[in-house]
């Protein structure tokens, strides 16, 4: 229920921010006159959270390359470029599946037709151009600056650097690389200008009948290639109104103490605004308005670290702390819990409940619905024990490709039963079952949450437990005789001779008369992590009372391998490959029939089989007759697979 509050209020508390800023929030797609098109972050514009993106057919960046250009032949980059640079470079080592720990999580619910919007990016590294900003040009129009480049001109210098220095070009090569995403970055005191006229606006100063911008993206040409590029003008070394215009609109926040802290916002949108409308027919709201642009100003949850204000932070990546602007979560339009439409981070946290007790044959309900899933639910895989499995796949509904966002519910799911958040179960036999939901959300994220649960007997079991027992009296009736006409025998007998052969003769006639138990064995684990941590779940049957023992052997050659020294096993099956022994249980019944037991390893076994991503493990178990004196053992093996 605490969650839920806190997840409310944060919503309550992002809606009222994004309503707040609704007249001054800044960003959209902008068309020029000759034709090209920008997605430009401004100082000033409108926004409509409340309204979903529009998917218009066209593609999306699946995994992507940056590049950092520094057009900065008088090196006057010294005070700010590590941040920058290391905040691209920690973006690419903190990227992988699953990973939701940063704002970039919040894009991999978009997509295309062939793929996601995957948090999969690399850094290829910074690098400096040299060439003369004054060959370039200047702006034209009124009052310009002492230098001011147009995108045309960033454009065709861009080109130059890129074909001189061989760099990579294209958007999602058909070989399966990454996208190159080229970040251009102008010195400080450099003013940029969308067109070559000042007095139009659309620049990084004002003063134009268009309000200033932050940072823009496009694409262009290079041999017949498609580039995407992003333009990232400097903030200036002192704090200015236009830096906060830039931020969050109200107070300049520099948890670094840089003024590249703004920078670094810019870098972060850009990146994801490229990655999910590169062509600018991907993702694009009916305002004209990208991804970041619908969630400006917003920077929740903020302060996380108790830095004093003006030092705020909310994104730790590679422990570096960054103020990035919060990005927008399409799922929340529908999905009525948690509902948060501007997230930081994303949280993905599968809960069910099972009820109690269970009893076999009886249809059981296992509910989904406390789960906690940020970016809307796209499959429920359900596991109820060895073999037995359901899924409701909602992959195929919106947001994923549809301009309406869709629910994932009884309609649009697909699977056994279709009632989504719930599944129906029978068990046919009693025992103890672990129950696995593992939940995949609409950025191809997962996660898992367990149960184990306990199925009492049916009538015809308990009824079948009770023949067994009858059996086990009427075989213990047969033994005692045995051991009567055994003890009479031999004091009839009036030799040493005579009454060792009686009790030889005895001997063999009771255990002609004691059969070998009837045993059965299957290891229930399938996880490596489950077996490492809680131990290896093996279900077992007997048909008396027995004493015995389970081992678990690893092949040699494997055990070499990761340094792992056990007992060499003997008696092993013929054919079979050299074993040790690594983990031992001791097997007691006061009756026949069946149940569990969990076989535990050792801290240092489990930390080098933690080495292991799979592993084939035997497992034996050796079962005597434990009321006999002439007892007769029985020996099963198991073999389990763990990933």
């Amino acid at each position: 229920m605490r969650r839920l509050v806190l997840a409310l209020a944060l919503t309550a508390l992002a809606a009222a921010a994004l309503l707040s800023v609704a007249a001054t929030a800044r960003a959209q797609v902008v068309t020029l006159s000759a034709g090209h098109e920008y997605g430009v972050q401004l100082q000033a514009g409108t926004a409509s959270e409340g309204t979903p993106l529009e998917y218009k057919s066209g593609p999306v960046v699946h995994s992507n390359a940056s590049y950092a250009i520094y057009w900065d032949p008088a090196n006057t980059y010294a005070g700010w470029e590590s941040l920058t640079s290391g905040f691209l470079e920690g973006v690419a080592h903190t990227s992988g599946p699953n990973v939701l720990s940063n704002v970039y999580a919040v894009a991999t619910q978009y997509a295309d037709a062939s793929g996601k919007v995957a948090y999969s990016s690399s850094f290829r590294g910074a690098y400096t151009d040299v060439d003369p900003l004054t060959g370039a040009g200047h702006c034209t129009g009124t009052t310009p600056p002492a230098l001011c480049v147009s995108d045309a001109q960033i454009r065709t210098e861009l080109s130059k650097y890129i074909s001189a220095n061989g760099l990579p070009v294209g958007l999602n090569p058909s070989g399966g690389g990454p996208t190159p995403i080229y970040f251009v970055f102008t010195p400080p005191g450099t003013t940029v200008c969308l067109g070559a006229t000042l007095s139009a606006g659309y620049c990084s100063e004002p003063g134009g009948t268009e309000p200033p911008l932050c940072s823009y993206h496009s694409f262009t040409t290079v041999n017949s290639n498609t580039v995407l590029y992003a333009v990232l003008p400097t903030e200036p070394v002192s704090p200015t109104t236009q830096m906060v215009a830039c931020q969050n609109g109200t107070a300049l926040e520099e948890p670094n103490k840089n003024p590249a802290d703004v920078t670094v916002n810019e870098i972060a949108d850009e990146q994801i605004a490229t990655a999910t409308d590169p062509l600018f027919n991907g993702w694009v709201g009916p305002s004209k308005e990208e991804v970041p642009d619908k969630c400006r100003y917003n920077f929740l949850p903020l302060n996380p670290g108790g830095r004093l204000s003006g030092e705020f932070w909310n994104n730790s990546i590679e422990s570096n702390h960054y103020y990035l602007n919060d990005e927008f979560n399409q799922a929340a339009l529908t999905e009525g819990y948690p509902g948060s439409p501007c997230l930081n981070t994303v949280t993905e946290e599968p809960e069910f409940t099972a009820p109690t007790p269970v009893h076999a044959g009886e249809p059981v309900t296992f509910n989904a619905t406390a789960s906690y899933v940020d970016l809307g639910i796209a499959k429920y895989n359900w596991e109820f024990g060895p073999g037995e499995t359901a899924e409701v796949n909602c992959e195929g509904r919106t947001p994923t490709y549809s301009k309406t966002p869709a629910e994932c519910n009884a309609a649009s799911g697909t699977g056994n039963p279709n009632s989504v958040a719930s599944v129906v179960h029978k068990y046919a036999h009693s025992g103890s079952y672990e129950v696995k939901l593992t939940v995949i959300d609409d950025g191809g994220n997962s996660a898992v949450a367990t149960h184990t649960i306990t199925v009492v007997p049916t009538q015809l079991e308990e009824e079948e437990a009770k023949a067994n027992a009858k059996r086990e009296a009427e075989e213990k009736a047969t033994r005692e005789a045995a051991e009567k006409a055994n003890r009479e025998a031999e004091e009839k007998a009036k030799s040493p001779a005579a009454i060792e052969s009686a009790k030889r003769a005895a001997e063999a006639k009771a255990a002609a008369a004691v059969p070998a138990p009837v045993a059965a064995a299957s290891v229930a684990t399938t996880s490596l992590k489950t077996a490492l941590s809680g131990g290896l779940t093996v279900r077992y049957s007997v048909n008396e009372q027995v004493t015995g023992s389970f081992e678990v052997l690893l092949t040699s050659s494997v055990a070499r391998q990761i340094g792992l020294h056990g007992t060499p096993a003997t008696g092993l099956p013929v054919g079979s490959a050299p074993q040790i022994i690594i983990a031992k249980a001791i097997l007691v019944t006061t009756a026949g029939g069946h149940n569990t037991v969990k076989i535990q390893f050792g801290k240092k076994t489990a930390a080098l089989l933690h080495k292991l991503h799979k592993v084939s493990l035997m497992v034996r178990l050796v079962v005597r007759n434990a009321s006999s004196r002439t007892p007769v053992s029985t020996t099963v093996w198991s073999v389990v697979t763990l990933h």
